[in-house]
């Protein structure tokens, strides 16, 4: 129905000042449509491919300083980040795999073998004392 037709003006139903206003939130929620494109780059940790030669350094600083352990969930994390490179390739399970093989052997090298080893000579050095002095 055509109101200019019938002697009736259509009146803009939106202000200039409220045009500015949807303007500006618009221009908001495309900034924050592309945080995440953003965020998700930034925070991109799959160069740690090529710095493995870094993790068995990486985990005997955190033996040796166990104050730091808390930090190794956000390393775990950084690595899942090298799996999507694998994808590309014509067998992403096995370079998966020998990732996963080469991530475990630098734990179990330099946090598991020597957090055990301290463990099981530290008891057999206090039951030692102990039966000595009650020897004695």
């Amino acid at each position: 129905m055509c109101f200019s037709s019938i002697g009736v003006r259509a009146q803009p139903s939106i202000k200039d000042d409220q045009i500015e206003d949807i303007k500006n939130q618009v221009r908001k929620l495309d900034l924050i449509c592309d945080l995440e494109d953003a965020i998700n780059e930034a925070c991109d940790c799959s160069f740690f491919f090529w710095s493995r030669a870094m993790v068995p350094h990486y985990f005997k600083d955190i033996f040796e300083n166990p104050d730091q352990a808390q930090k190794l969930q956000y390393m775990f994390g950084a690595f899942r980040d090298v799996v999507p490179l694998f994808a590309t390739t014509f067998t992403p399970e096995d370079f998966v795999t020998a990732y996963k093989k080469e991530i475990d052997t630098a734990l179990h090298d330099n946090i598991l073998k020597p957090l055990c080893d301290a463990i099981e000579v530290r008891p057999a050095r206090v039951c030692s004392f102990a039966l000595i002095s009650v020897c004695t």
